[in-house]
């Protein structure tokens, strides 16, 4: 991953607002540099919607050329953060590529790619360009027909060309999306998830109704009323997104355990954990012992078997007597991710669904961390363990791909940006 100083994630910030998102980073920092003594002076070739941002971006970075403190949080938003995730999960490395999680020495463009791909299929530029295929690209992924319709045409060869560039461009996210639309159960008025950190993820089922009421007080006149109620439903396709979008909340929570750490709870955790490790190493076993009593611990181990995902979430429950509950494996992976958190201090951030602020400080630390948190998905069983919440059975859900990209995510420079 390249490794660049607060002054210089200063310089992206404002090759971000003045519209020069889509460059490599260097592009962007030479951008800056290029027109350090004239920025101000370029602040009406600014979109107006970004203007206000760019204005202040320049402000801080003044401030930091005179040696004047700042809190200015740089915000990075994720690369089309949707087929990302779903990249991730299923292991695709196609999508991972188009979405930054795989380096390819380019900015990458999901949006961009896709149309590319279509107007390459259909043998000419596509209509409405990239905006229209990025509206169309969101939605879809999330399982909505209606709006590549509105954007291509019913049954037309943009649409056609639409549909088979995406699954070129994302087949994992594609094969994913048909598979959560099947978690629909039509006899229940709300589906839930654990996530892996104990969170539990819960959309109730709201169907439009209509009553017709007729008012007594006003001569017998009636009034059509309609509103919301939670009810069962045939079919939906929101389970799509609800799932995905909860991963997306799955990851910011993360972040904050492991970046604006608790020094409390990390001390307390790494002497109980220590503890243990050597109590198992002069009993020469590292299995587990049975505890009873301790729900919120058996609960949290039995997300880590089943997902896959060792979290920080499970520090603030643990004692001296349930930390015997845990597997090696378990301790061994604890561990490891309390030494990479304590390496740096902690820091706040600002989420906002895929951007993520923080001081300049701070930002290299936190595209760090964001890759490692994307990695743990990457190597999970989180949909496995999802698709058994959902739909019951034992078995285990097969991947797009089952090769380890580990060491590629780590390195990459650009899953948000």
């Amino acid at each position: 991953m390249q490794q660049f100083t607060p002054f210089e994630y200063l310089a992206i910030d404002i090759a971000n607002q003045y519209g020069h998102d889509k460059l490599v980073y260097v592009d962007r920092i030479n951008w800056v540099i290029d027109n350090i003594n004239q920025l101000e002076d370029l602040t009406d070739d600014v979109d107006m919607k970004e203007r206000p941002r760019y204005i202040k971006a320049v402000m801080v970075l003044r401030d930091a050329q005179a040696g004047k403190p700042s809190g200015h949080p740089v915000g990075f938003d994720a690369v089309c953060s949707g087929m990302q995730i779903m990249s991730a999960l299923t292991g695709c490395e196609s999508g991972m590529k188009a979405t930054g999680l795989i380096n390819t020495g380019k900015r990458p463009d999901a949006y961009t790619q896709v149309t590319q791909v279509m107007g390459r299929i259909l043998g000419y530029p596509v209509p409405n360009g990239r905006r229209g295929v990025k509206n169309a690209v969101m939605t879809r992924l999330y399982g909505s027909t209606m709006e590549p319709i509105k954007e291509f045409g019913e049954d037309t060869p943009e649409l056609e060309a639409f549909h088979e560039a995406l699954k070129e461009v994302a087949p994992g996210a594609v094969q994913l999306l048909s598979d959560l639309i099947q978690t629909w159960n039509p006899n229940t008025d709300a589906h839930e998830w654990l996530l892996p950190d104990g969170h539990l993820a819960r959309c109730p089922v709201m169907d439009t109704v209509q009553h017709k009421l007729e008012i007594d007080e006003l001569g017998h006149s009636t009034m059509l009323w309609q509103g919301k109620r939670q009810c069962t439903k045939p079919f939906s396709v929101s389970n799509a997104a609800n799932i995905i979008h909860s991963v997306d909340g799955y990851i910011l929570r993360c972040l904050e355990r492991e970046l604006n750490w608790s020094a409390c709870i990390m001390e307390s955790a790494i002497a109980t954990i220590s503890s243990e490790l050597v109590r198992r190493a002069l009993n020469n076993s590292s299995m587990p012992l049975t505890c009873k009593n301790q729900d919120l611990m058996t609960n949290a181990h039995h997300r880590y078997l089943v997902c896959k995902i060792p979290d920080l979430a499970v520090l603030q429950y643990l004692t001296e007597n349930n930390v015997q509950l845990l597997s090696h494996n378990h301790l061994e992976e604890l561990i490891e991710m309390i030494n990479w958190s304590v390496q740096g201090k902690p820091f706040p951030m600002l989420t906002n669904h895929d951007e993520i602020k923080c001081h300049p400080n701070n930002m290299q630390r936190l595209r760090e961390g964001y890759n490692r948190v994307m990695v743990r998905l990457h190597r999970s069983e989180l949909l496995t363990d999802i698709f058994q919440q959902m739909m019951g059975g034992k078995g285990r859900y097969s991947k797009y791909s089952n090769k380890d990209f580990t060491a590629a995510i780590i390195e990459a420079d650009y899953p948000i940006c």
